[in-house]
């Protein structure tokens, strides 16, 4: 492509300017001095004729600067996932809580679900069917999940709320000395998300 010499953009730019070569085709670009005359006067191109680059200098902020609309670009909070706590028989929070072989024992954990993308405001589960399973598989079987119940009240704020499986280990083929992992499962609509909440400690 080859620009002319006789381009005259305002009366402060010098007339030799622009040149570049395209597979020897030439294209003409004639633009008459009103065209870029007054607001741009403080705008100059720079394109030597034997310079491979284009250089602009005193750009005029409020012509060539792109404005981005924040209504556009502005970020999308992600909705909050599912999430469970570590499970617990006495106090919330424990880690990795032991139990005897024989014993039988509430194993509780706390679920927060997953905030509507409409309001913002947390799902309330309190009455979806919640299960748990104890297992040593990687990934529970259909014939590992028994039913659970939900206790106390949701959190206002997250919606959290915790549920419990009575557990005893023998009775599940469970060994001393093994640390089964505890999942949960809650049947809400549309998800039914499979929840891995941390392992018991059988001694």
């Amino acid at each position: 492509m080859q620009v002319e010499r006789d381009i005259s953009l305002v009366a402060n730019l010098a007339p030799a300017a622009w040149h570049t070569v395209l597979d020897d085709t030439e294209w003409r670009v004639l633009l008459a001095a009103t065209d870029w005359a007054g607001a741009l006067q403080a705008l100059a191109w720079l394109a030597g004729v034997d310079e491979p680059g284009w250089a602009v200098s005193d750009l005029v902020a409020d012509q060539w600067a792109s404005t981005l609309h924040a209504e556009q670009w502005a970020a999308v909070a992600a909705v909050a996932e599912w999430a469970v706590s570590t499970p617990w028989i006495t106090t919330p929070g424990e880690a990795g809580p032991g139990m005897r072989l024989n014993s039988k024992e509430f194993v509780k954990v706390t679920v927060t679900p997953s905030k509507d993308p409409a309001t913002g405001t947390p799902l309330d589960i309190s009455a979806d069917l919640v299960e748990m399973c104890v297992t040593l598989a990687t990934h529970p079987e259909e014939l590992d999940w028994q039913p659970a119940a939900w206790v106390g009240t949701a959190d206002v704020t997250t919606g959290a709320i915790a549920c419990r499986l009575l557990v005893q280990p023998s009775a599940l083929g469970l060994a001393a000395n093994s640390q089964p992992a505890v999942f949960v499962r809650v049947h809400d609509n549309p998800e039914i998300p499979v929840l891995k909440a941390g392992q018991l400690s059988i001694n």
